[in-house]
Parts: C-alpha cells; structure tokens; sequence
C-alpha cells in the first residue's frame, strides 16, 4: 500500500471571460478569456485575436451585429488526486486512472493500493493484452 502523503480533495477554480452574442442569434456568440480585471489572454490563437477585435468593433466582416454581454465570471469545480510516497521513495500523483506508474515501475489503483506487474494482468481471467486484430479478426 502506499503512503498517502496528501489527500484528495475538491478545488474551485474562478475563471473570467468576456462575452458577446450575435444580435440576432442571442444563443451563440463568443467567449475570451481574461482576468479578473478585464485583460484579455495574450495566448489567444491569431484567429481570436481577430475575432475579439471584430467584437469589440460590434459587428463581423459581413456587417452582422455583435452585443458585448459583459465581464463574465465562471466557477468550475473538480477534484484534485491524493499524492502518494512509492515504497522506491517517489511521489506518485493519483487519479482517477486505473493504474497510476510510478517512475521505478510499480503500480497504484487510485486509492494507492499496489497492483500487480501488468505482465500479469489478466491471467485469472484469461484475458491477453498482447494481442493484434489482424491475427484475432
């Protein structure tokens, strides 16, 4: 078993964006993210950029209406895995995967208990991991 060195918990981000609707279309539109404070993501690919600036002109290449929604704030929760201590030392990171590795090669469920080697896996099934769908189809 490992050692759980952090448990799992929930985190809420809060993320911004600001968002404009088509005028006629008030179900779609667009969203960029920013700040807390308004300022847009320089990340944004070169097409959003574009699109942000046709925003904030009110109106697309073809003179359709555009209405800026507002500063948006949006929370978003999720849960975060437990960090264990590998019995080699390491820290393994936990989620919700099946098997989580650890560098020296041991394996971890997502509640830390050690799984068997995957050369393993399937043997009190029968099941075979190695096999090809051209030699099996």
């Amino acid at each position: 078993m490992l050692e759980i060195i952090e448990r799992s918990k929930h985190v809420t981000q809060t993320e911004y964006s600001h968002d404009f609707r088509w005028a006629d279309m008030p179900d779609a539109g667009f969203s960029f993210e920013c700040d807390k404070d308004g300022n847009v993501d320089k990340r944004h690919t070169d097409a959003a950029k574009s699109n942000y600036k046709l925003c904030i002109a009110g109106e697309d290449e073809d003179g359709r209406k555009i209405k800026y929604i507002g500063l948006q704030k949006h929370h978003r929760s999720h849960r975060v895995g437990a960090v264990g201590k590998c019995a080699c030392g390491r820290k393994v990171y936990l989620d919700d995967s099946w098997a989580n590795t650890c560098g020296c090669g041991l394996e971890y469920n997502s509640s830390g208990q050690e799984l068997a080697p995957r050369s393993q896996w399937g043997e009190e099934t029968g099941e075979n991991f190695g096999f090809s769908y051209e030699e099996d189809y």
